[in-house]
């Protein structure tokens, strides 16, 4: 489904990403780990368009899309969730998730018709946030949303959109051990409609969810596959996992 070849990726003298090849396929769900300044976020920034690679192609069925923006990718159906959730405070949780709709299909505005009224936007909202378990939370402001609350809608703004391929960049950060348990379920319900490309630092999770893990380190691959083979890899459990054995 979606395909990185080869990137590479420099800031000035700082090499972020070093030939970074993987392939994340419909119905499964590939783990992107490493330890802190591996270059996990700047490979999810080029593979949604927000970062241009320097060298490389990203592929979507096949197709390059290097030309294309991070709006015009997520028009194809690449949706991306952030470390940080940055939402609208003073908007209820239903009117952020029908902005997201809105963005990703441009022509369907109406600007003569409020679009809290217009059921082409607030029905896929609120589908959305019921998927998440939050819909009873659709009239409350995002402001006043707890932190996992907010993660959740966050990531019901990238499911309305309907996306092919979910980008997820530590959604557990921050979560407290019941939220990251509902998350997990979440997303592991997610598995058979999309692709999925999950960034975490919580080892429990990883190796519950991924089906495939690849394994960053100075913006380089030093392993990818199963979660068996990951876990016992010495090199990995070397440069990364024996940082936290605990969690593993």
């Amino acid at each position: 489904m979606l395909e990185a070849r080869d990137l590479r990726k420099s800031f000035g003298a700082i090499v972020a990403t070093d030939g970074l090849s993987l392939t994340v396929e419909h119905g499964r769900i590939h783990a992107l780990i490493g330890p802190n300044g591996a270059g996990k976020s700047t490979a999810l920034a080029q593979l949604g368009g927000s970062l241009t690679p320097d060298e490389g192609q990203v592929l979507l069925d096949g197709r390059p899309i290097g030309g294309l923006d991070e709006a015009s990718r997520a028009r194809l159906g690449i949706a991306r969730s952030f470390q940080i959730s940055a939402l609208f405070p003073e908007m209820t949780a239903r009117e952020s998730v029908a902005m997201a709709v809105m963005a990703a299909r441009p022509h369907h505005a109406r600007f003569w018709r409020p679009a809290a009224t217009d059921r082409g936007l607030t029905d896929p909202a609120q589908a959305a946030l019921d998927r998440l378990g939050i819909g009873h939370l659709a009239h409350t402001r995002a402001g006043q949303l707890a932190h996992g609350q907010r993660r959740l809608l966050e990531m019901a703004m990238a499911l309305a959109c309907r996306p092919r391929v979910l980008l997820l960049d530590e959604p557990m950060a921050g979560l407290g051990a019941t939220e990251t348990r509902s998350l997990t379920e979440v997303i592991r319900g997610l598995r058979p409609d999309m692709a999925i490309l999950l960034v975490e630092h919580d080892m429990d999770v990883v190796f519950e969810l991924a089906d495939v893990v690849t394994v960053l380190v100075d913006g380089r691959v030093i392993a990818s596959g199963p979660p068996a083979a990951i876990r016992d890899d010495p090199e990995v459990r070397r440069a990364y996992l024996s940082e936290g054995d605990e969690a593993c």
